[in-house]
């Protein structure tokens, strides 16, 4: 996929102006523009939490200058450095823009952790099946991984997505979810056969 570039702030948006951040308590937590083929990425908060690429993504032209292109595989790009601050256990909101090349399966496209997924704070973005799916963390006698995802198939091959999404851990309602400036209806929480929390693979 290309990707112009991701935000992970502490507070929630106000879904009222299309294209426009508002925010209430709004503090960026990491904010990190794709826009240059540099193996380095500057965090454009103040936490200093710079991201590094592996095996070189290109740079690739977006709606609205450059972004990175990822091979699906072994390219990434990693904040190493922001565990403590990215593990985010109040309210959250992601803010990117991508451009997915494949639909079908699962890919992740903003992850905390993605390889210990059992450990409170992490959290999960991607596109199962053409669906954006949302999961994170939550602590009970054990802990899992729980998740939502739009109703429908919403997500195109080749196609410019800028996605918005704002939740409030503890509350078990449903995220905000902005696609393209408007929002997206959402399933309930996922479960199991016996009736228990979703677990990613």
């Amino acid at each position: 996929p290309q990707i112009a570039g991701i935000t992970a702030s502490k507070g929630n948006f106000i879904p009222s102006i299309v294209y426009t951040k508002n925010f209430e308590n709004f503090s960026m937590l990491g904010g990190w523009n794709f826009n240059s083929n540099s193996s380095d990425i500057t965090d454009l908060s103040n936490n200093n939490n710079s991201a590094y690429t592996v095996n070189n993504p290109q740079l690739a032209p977006t709606l609205t200058g450059y972004g990175l292109e990822f091979n699906g595989g072994d390219q990434y790009a990693s904040a190493p450095n922001g565990s403590e601050i990215l593990s985010i256990i109040d309210k959250i909101t992601i803010e990117t823009m991508i451009k997915p090349y494949d639909i079908n399966g699962q890919h992740s496209f903003v992850s905390k952790d993605k390889e210990q997924q059992t450990s409170r704070g992490n959290y999960n973005l991607k596109i199962t099946d053409g669906k954006l799916e949302f999961g994170f963390s939550v602590n009970g006698p054990d802990i899992y991984f729980q998740t939502i995802e739009t109703e429908l198939p919403i997500i195109e091959a080749g196609k410019w997505y800028y996605i918005v999404l704002s939740y409030e851990f503890g509350t078990y309602d449903k995220p905000v979810l902005l696609v393209n400036g408007t929002e997206t209806a959402l399933t309930d929480w996922m479960s199991d056969d016996n009736g228990n929390p979703s677990t990613l693979p």
